[in-house]
């Protein structure tokens, strides 16, 4: 039906006035429409209409008073009212799997794999509250708040023995150390760090991914925080380390205290191997530093920002889209693909970690901007203007 044609019917059986004739031509151009409108109708719109169609089928067989209706024309009647009611339900499951689909994506929570020394593994996620293991004069606990927990017990030193504790996609976990520091590791992070540092001249990790630091003051040890590009050096303080190997620069936070940060940039010459440390640059609190493979950069941060992670949001202002994007796919372990060329638009704004994943792309996405979500895959295209 063009325009005219689909107005008049509408009109004609609104006041009724619509033959059967009528009646079988609607109901095969709504179904021809459900199947070339690939953004189908809104199932409660649908349920509307339909239930006028019945309405106005169940008012032709009354009119019996009036004229007679060939029989084929009443059985066509009853079975549009039956094939409405079936072709509704099968709209509304439709609709159904497609919003389950979306909805379905929840967002991340406490996730985490500790291996100790020895390699043995442990999932906390599935670990009971309670004493985990015993080595080298220290006792490993998840408490009731599901944060891993490392006590002293002995003067016993642990050597070189090494845990590490690893987020997966959609994990976040909090660690206390053996000395007290607590560190908080957001999605796809790996902290390596020594079972006890007693016996150790210097308290150092090693980082890849990101993580919050609140480091416990110790004078005779400095807490040092290794990554592929740079060390972090600092005696006791918070802040926050973003070292993810797809990021183009480390991204490191100073909160509280003072620290400095050392690039280590490779060599150039082939006849060494390994990395150089550059000279250190000291952070005051709310600097930042981005290192890249051309050196350091220092400049005016801001800390609610780059720990809205740690607190529970995505906080963005005039982020580039492919880096926000990378955040919320990390969160919600997920791809993301770009259908055509990458969209310039930034993100804006501010939503709870906790939200469904719809809910936190309808938020944050640009208007110029449309997605489509197929399995735990997100297609980002630009809109025509």
């Amino acid at each position: 039906m063009d325009k005219s044609s689909e107005k008049n019917i509408f009109e004609k059986y609104s006041n009724g006035t619509i033959t059967d004739e009528e009646l079988l031509l609607l109901y095969n151009w709504y179904f021809e429409q459900f199947k070339s409108n690939r953004s189908y109708p809104d199932p409660e719109v649908f349920q509307k209409r339909m239930a006028e169609m019945d309405k106005a089928v169940l008012a032709s067989l009354h009119k019996t008073e009036r004229r007679t209706i060939p029989l084929k024309y009443v059985a066509a009647a009853f079975l549009l009212v039956a094939a409405s009611f079936t072709f509704y339900f099968i709209l509304k499951r439709i609709n159904e799997k497609k919003y389950d689909a979306v909805y379905a994506i929840r967002p991340g929570g406490n996730k985490a794999r500790l291996t100790l020394a020895d390699g043995k593994s442990i999932d906390l996620t599935e670990a009971r509250t309670g004493d985990l293991a015993k080595q080298g004069g220290v006792k490993i606990s998840k408490t009731g708040d599901g944060e891993l927990l490392y006590t002293v017990t002995a003067t016993k030193s642990a050597g070189n023995e090494y845990n590490s504790i690893e987020t997966p996609n959609g994990g976040e976990y909090m660690v206390c150390l053996p000395d007290g520091t607590k560190v908080w590791l957001n999605a796809a992070s790996t902290l390596k760090y020594p079972a006890t540092f007693s016996s150790l001249s210097e308290r150092r990790v090693i980082l890849s991914g990101e993580a919050y630091f609140e480091v416990a003051h110790n004078e005779k040890q400095q807490f040092i925080v290794q990554t592929a590009r740079q060390c972090v050096r600092d005696i006791g303080t918070k802040f926050n380390i973003n070292c993810y190997s797809e990021e183009p620069a480390i991204r490191t936070t100073l909160l509280e205290g003072s620290v400095a940060v050392i690039p280590t940039l490779p060599r150039r010459t082939s006849a060494h191997k390994g990395a150089v440390p550059v000279a250190e640059s000291i952070l005051r609190p709310g600097q930042q530093s981005l290192v890249t493979a051309e050196g350091i950069e220092i400049s005016e941060g801001n800390a609610a920002e780059s720990i809205s992670w740690k607190n529970g949001s995505f906080q963005f202002r005039n982020d580039d889209l492919q880096t926000g994007m990378r955040q919320i796919a990390r969160w919600y372990d997920i791809t993301v693909e770009y259908e055509g060329a990458v969209p310039k638009d930034k993100l804006y704004g501010k939503v709870h970690r906790d939200n469904n994943l719809a809910k936190v792309l309808n938020m944050v996405l640009g208007s110029g901007i449309s997605y489509e979500i197929k399995d735990r895959k997100v297609i980002i295209r630009s809109k025509i203007k």
